[in-house]
């Protein structure tokens, strides 16, 4: 069966610090948290939230860890996984089995800002010799007219291939994402 069928884009807000695996150390982990709405009866309304643990491995991991925060709206794609598990104790079927557990993961292949509810104000690309910045248009709002209306972050990204740079961002808020 093609993996295509398993792929899956997930936008949402972050919402635990990216960790490393102790066991595996190519391995870092972030948990996303998204709140769909819909247009009923004149007013938008809101899903059940969906809360997903993201899978990262190797340079994406090392980048995530260096570049991820709580909070920070992201879309992530990749395969969905399932791991399942018998636990000890809890619900029973009528015969008086505990239900198996699943839990869903992504397995990451791309991470990335969402830039529908945050800008990056200003990014620089560094390598060992110079620091090059780069502004974009005035106006760090939402709409682009004034003055961002949120704190703002330093987010640092690997910039392949050459492993002694690295792309700078300073990000700023708009308004709040409804996820």
């Amino acid at each position: 069966m093609p993996s295509a069928l398993n792929t899956l884009t997930l936008s949402g807000n972050v919402v635990g610090m990216p960790r490393r695996n102790e066991k595996n150390p190519d391995l870092v982990s972030f948990r996303i948290a998204s709140t769909g709405t819909y247009w009923s009866d004149g007013a938008w309304r809101e899903k059940p939230t969906v809360y997903i643990d993201v899978q990262c491995w190797k340079r994406l991991g090392e980048n995530v860890l260096g570049s991820v925060m709580t909070g920070m709206p992201v879309v992530v794609t990749g395969e969905l996984t399932c791991f399942e598990y018998q636990p000890e104790s809890g619900p029973t079927d009528r015969d008086g089995q505990v239900y198996r557990q699943q839990i869903y993961r992504l397995k990451s292949k791309s991470v990335g800002l969402d830039l529908n509810w945050a800008k990056v104000k200003e990014w620089a690309r560094r390598s060992s010799d110079r620091e090059t910045k780069v502004t974009p248009a005035a106006g760090g709002g939402a709409d682009g007219s004034g003055p961002a209306t949120a704190a703002e972050s330093t987010v640092r990204a690997g910039a392949a291939p050459t492993e002694d740079r690295e792309l700078l961002a300073t990000v700023t808020g708009g308004e709040e994402a409804p996820f």
